[in-house]
């Protein structure tokens, strides 16, 4: 494997009794594109849906991180072939953001975080949402073989105002040397769907793409060139994804 295709969608409720046929739709969309993880925010699953209501063919059972009422939640789907682990460490309560590892080489590792950020998160919420990204941030970073796609909703209306009207957070990922990469409007007119990534240099496509039937965020995807992340590795000659347990 030379590249990975990243996708999210904001479902609006991965299973949802008046609308079967979601999940169809997805594997479709899926195939077409050849995506190898897809994020999904607004799952709006809770502990009385097993993983059997919402299988994906091609894909593992699904990583959850479930808000247990009728709204927010993420989750994701990941490739038979890839393994990651779960960074359950790196999670915070009551902060909508799941942490996914995957080891690409015996040095090279891509941290995906899904994230979700509620519309009208009080100030004391969007703090905790903040310094959970920053602490993953500073945990890594010294390590320039570790790639963190930050990828999700986060509701926030920052991408192309000036630095006086940005908030916070975006403010943060730019201190960081994050490259906010989709530049047209993922719902409306707004751009409210973030890829954030470090290492700009993986990145070789990325776009947005149509909203699902009912749905009102339209599709976005990352694709990363894998082959880079042999320049740092001596002794693999190619991509190795190393199996890690599944948490």
């Amino acid at each position: 494997m030379h590249n990975l295709k990243i996708c999210h969608i904001n479902a609006r409720s991965i299973y949802a009794s008046r609308c079967h046929n979601k999940l169809d739709e997805l594997a479709f969309v899926a195939s077409v594109h050849s995506f190898d993880i897809l994020c999904v925010t607004e799952s709006w699953l809770s502990s009385n849906f097993d993983n059997s209501c919402i299988p994906l063919s091609g894909y593992s059972e699904p990583f959850r991180l479930d808000r247990n009422s009728h709204s927010g939640g993420v989750m994701a789907y990941v490739k038979m072939d890839l393994f990651c682990t779960r960074r359950r460490d790196l999670e915070q309560p009551g902060v909508e953001i799941m942490w996914l590892d995957f080891k690409l080489t015996h040095r090279n590792r891509l941290l995906i975080a899904v994230c979700y950020q509620p519309p009208n998160s009080a100030a004391a919420d969007r703090f905790l949402f903040r310094m959970c990204c920053s602490n993953v941030i500073n945990d890594f970073l010294s390590d320039v073989l570790t790639t963190i796609p930050f990828v999700g909703d986060f509701n926030d209306h920052s991408v192309g105002k000036p630095f006086q009207k940005q908030t916070e957070l975006f403010r943060l990922f730019n201190m960081f040397n994050f490259h906010q990469v989709i530049q047209s409007p993922t719902r409306c007119t707004n751009i409210l769907d973030w890829f954030a990534i470090n290492n700009l240099h993986l990145v070789i496509n990325y776009d947005v793409l149509p909203p699902l039937r009912n749905l009102d965020h339209s599709l976005i995807f990352l694709e990363l060139d894998l082959k880079f992340c042999t320049d740092f590795s001596s002794s693999n000659a190619g991509i190795i994804l190393e199996q890690t347990s599944r948490n």
